[in-house]
């Protein structure tokens, strides 16, 4: 058996380049990997050596995408799949006897159902509808990403990787007046109805708490009636991929009393990788990460002021432009599309990463108390 170690994620799509070369169709590549550990890029390899013209994206949401080409390619998810009939209903065997290069994600979860059978004695799913977020080659997969964890409030809808609508309102309104109308207006604008959004995202902390909580709620009510998948989003994840540089990315968000919540984030060629986890810091003790990161250090949100003043004399630090600082709901579905990781509405919650400042006093009080 050979081994082969990769070290980047063009390295991975190049391994996957070529093994695409010696794919035919109906082939099957099996693999699995927990998250981050590359199936995507391996993917984007496989479908660029099968010469596909379709982009490539995780299909944790939609089971099966499929990229179509010269050799048609289907990449499966089989996270959420666990018996014979769960994988007959994606329609694994059809595209198999199709003539599909077929690659499935989780793979331990179907090997023994797919050990020992032959794609075309009697697997086939015989004309069975796709599940429910069933996602094809020229479908659209459509993520509605709502943004309320600040000062401002924000709706975006992507469709197939592309954003086609977004709103940002940063009117002083509280977020329980506002954020219901936005909603409306977006699902008018894009035409769509809530029972056609394929996920629901929000950005779920750190933030303020108020705002979190009414974001998530309304997020939740959308998301009940159709058992709509939902999506979690780091807010300071959701920050950086709002950005439209690459380099650096310290996104921090006013956590008050000279504290800032933050995270580091390095962002090229269209991709976003994650150097340290969200934490709440004094903005001045973020020196150490800035003087030790690949310039330049893009300070964004609205806790980059703080942090650019806190650490004044770095020489490496620029403000993002303030039109363009605070969070957009783009950054949520792009986050989330990115993530690929999803969980029911009633799952969803804040995180909101310290305790609120009553119950800060109130802990004190407690441990001051004879």
């Amino acid at each position: 058996m050979a081994v082969y170690e990769t070290g980047s994620r063009a390295e991975t799509a190049a391994l996957g380049e070529r093994l695409a070369k010696v794919l035919r169709s109906g082939s099957l590549v099996l693999f699995t990997g927990g998250l981050g550990a590359g199936k995507t890029a391996f993917c984007e390899g496989i479908a660029r050596g099968l010469g596909c013209t379709d982009e490539v994206s995780s299909p944790t949401f939609a089971i099966v995408n499929v990229y179509r080409g010269p050799q048609p390619f289907a990449h499966f998810d089989m996270y959420r799949i666990s018996t014979m009939e769960d994988l007959q209903a994606t329609g694994f065997f059809d595209y198999l006897d199709d003539g599909a290069v077929v690659a499935a994600e989780w793979s331990e979860n179907v090997a023994p159902l797919v050990a020992g059978t032959r794609c075309s004695c009697g697997h086939r799913s015989a004309g069975r509808a796709p599940p429910p977020h069933h996602h094809r080659g020229g479908s659209a997969l459509t993520i509605f990403g709502l943004d309320s964890a600040g000062k401002t409030a924000g709706i975006a809808i992507l469709r197939d990787s592309r954003l086609i609508y977004e709103c940002y309102l940063a009117t002083g309104h509280t977020h329980s007046e506002t954020l219901l109308c936005l909603c409306k207006n977006a699902f008018d604008a894009a035409g769509l109805s809530p029972a056609e959004i394929d996920v629901f995202a929000a950005a779920a902390g750190p933030g303020s708490f108020t705002g979190l909580r009414i974001g998530l709620a309304a997020v939740k009510g959308l998301a009940f009636p159709h058992d709509t998948p939902c999506a979690a989003v780091s807010t300071l994840e959701a920050l950086a991929y709002s950005a439209a540089v690459e380099g650096t990315l310290l996104c921090a968000l006013d956590a008050r009393r000279g504290e800032v919540y933050w995270a580091g984030f390095f962002a090229a060629d269209g991709a976003v990788e994650r150097l340290c986890p969200d934490e709440s810091a004094p903005a001045a003790s973020l020196r150490g990460f800035v003087e030790s990161a690949r310039e330049p250090v893009w300070l964004l949100g609205d806790g980059a002021q703080l942090v650019d003043e806190a650490l004044n004399g770095t020489g490496k630090t620029r403000l993002y432009p303030e039109a363009y600082r605070l969070g957009r709901a783009g950054g949520v579905c792009r986050a989330a599309l990115a993530a690929g990781e999803t969980v029911p509405a009633a799952q969803l919650i804040p995180d909101y990463h310290r305790l609120s400042q009553t119950e800060r006093e109130r802990a004190a009080r407690l441990q001051a108390a004879p």
